[in-house]
C-alpha cells in the first residue's frame, strides 16, 4: 500500500517535501490538525474506523460481514491493548494502525507473507509504515535499511508483535497476546 504514520507534531521537512512533490498525500490528521496518516497518491485500499476512544486504519479493503465485525469490535474498545483479537477478523496480509485519544499509536504488521511493517526514529520523531522502501525514500538522507553509519535505522516489526509509540517515550515492540 504505502502509508506513513506521522507523530502529532508539525510535518517533518522530509515529509513536507514528499507532499509538495506529490509522492505523499495527507489521509488523516491528528485532532490538533497535524498530519497523522499519509499515503502514496494512488493507494486507496484502506478502511478507517473512528470511535470515541480509538482511530483505526486497516490497510485492506473490508466489505460486508468483515467490515461490520471490525466496527462492532472497535466500538467496545478503549485502549490499544484491547485490539489483540482484531487480526483474527482480517486477512493475513492486513496491517493495523491505531491511535488512542492521547495520541499513542499501535502499528501491527501482517501475520502472513513476506511483507513487514517497519519504523524509523528520525531525530526525536518516530515514523512507521507498511513499506520500508517508503521510509527509505522519504528519509533517504536520514535513514539506512538495517544499519548505517550514524544514520537512523529502519527496523522491521516482527510477526506477532506490534510497535507502541507514545510521544516523548522510547518506542517499544510488544507481543500480540491472543486469548
Amino acid at each position: 500500500m504505502g502509508v506513513l504514520v506521522h507523530p502529532d507534531r508539525q510535518m517533518h521537512l522530509a515529509v513536507r517535501s514528499a507532499v509538495a512533490d506529490g509522492r505523499l498525500r495527507v489521509v488523516a490528521e491528528h485532532r490538533g490538525g497535524n498530519p497523522w496518516l499519509l499515503a502514496r497518491p494512488g493507494d486507496h485500499a484502506l478502511t478507517e474506523v473512528r470511535t470515541r476512544h480509538l482511530d483505526l486504519v486497516i490497510l485492506s479493503r473490508l466489505e460486508g460481514e468483515t467490515a461490520t465485525a471490525v466496527v462492532l469490535l472497535a466500538q467496545g474498545r478503549r485502549s490499544l491493548d484491547e485490539l489483540a483479537d482484531l487480526p483474527s477478523l482480517l486477512s493475513g496480509d492486513a496491517v493495523i494502525i491505531a491511535k488512542d485519544a492521547q495520541g499513542a499509536v499501535r502499528v501491527e504488521g501482517p501475520r502472513a507473507g513476506g511483507r513487514r511493517a517497519a519504523w524509523v526514529d528520525v531525530g526525536s520523531m518516530v515514523f512507521a509504515s507498511d513499506d520500508r522502501t517508503l521510509l527509505a525514500a522519504v528519509f533517504r538522507s536520514d535513514a539506512a535499511s538495517d544499519g548505517g553509519r550514524g544514520l537512523a535505522v529502519i527496523r522491521a516489526i516482527p510477526t506477532g508483535m506490534w510497535l507502541h509509540v507514545i510521544e516523548g517515550a522510547t518506542p517499544r515492540l510488544r507481543a500480540v497476546i491472543t486469548v
